[in-house]
């Protein structure tokens, strides 16, 4: 069964188990949500832990058109579908079990993105990290835990690559420009 809104949708399973749904004449549904302050525009991107990441990246890349943006050297490494720095992410399991790592909501600015960090703290929502901005893909970033324990992030000017013929950097691992996040 598709969801409201989607006319066509394609479902596969990718290396690691987790479900892949590409849908395609997506129609406007109407707006439930209510608290017109705090708003993401956007699912951003996604990060999976994965029990082979070369298995992974290779399937994203060659199945599904994903190219790969950046990496930071023995860990995580950034691919994308379109202008956006990165779609997903991959990071090799540390105990060898595919998990969910994070979703990143999107929101319209800088300025947003501070009224939903505010948003988060004045109401009690435990922050997991930050906030601050990372060096790949230049984004602002706060992750917080919601109550069944799984992490989400509000983000905010992430980098748009216009250059198809960008080469990805390999870097040391440096998650936080500002040094500021916790």
């Amino acid at each position: 069964d598709l969801e409201p809104g989607v006319k066509r949708a394609l479902r596969l399973r990718d290396p690691d188990g987790f479900l892949v749904e590409l849908v395609a004449g997506v129609e406007s549904i109407s707006d439930v949500f209510k608290h017109e302050d705090v708003k993401p525009t956007a699912l951003n991107h996604v990060v999976l832990n994965v029990r082979d990441q070369a298995d992974s990246e290779s399937f994203y890349r060659e199945a599904l058109g994903f190219k790969l943006t950046d990496r930071f050297i023995g860990g995580l490494s950034f691919w994308a579908c379109n202008a956006n720095h990165h779609s997903l992410a991959f990071a090799q399991a540390r105990d060898g079990v595919p998990a969910f790592h994070h979703a990143a909501f999107e929101m319209r600015d800088w300025q947003e993105w501070m009224k939903a960090v505010f948003y988060a703290g004045e109401r009690g929502i435990p922050r997991a990290w930050g906030p601050g901005r990372h060096l790949f893909g230049n984004n602002l970033f706060s992750y917080y835990k919601d109550p069944e324990g799984n992490t989400v992030e509000y983000t905010a000017e992430v980098e748009q690559i216009a250059d198809p013929n960008r080469q990805p950097r390999v870097m040391e691992p440096y998650p936080d420009q500002w040094r500021t996040a916790h």
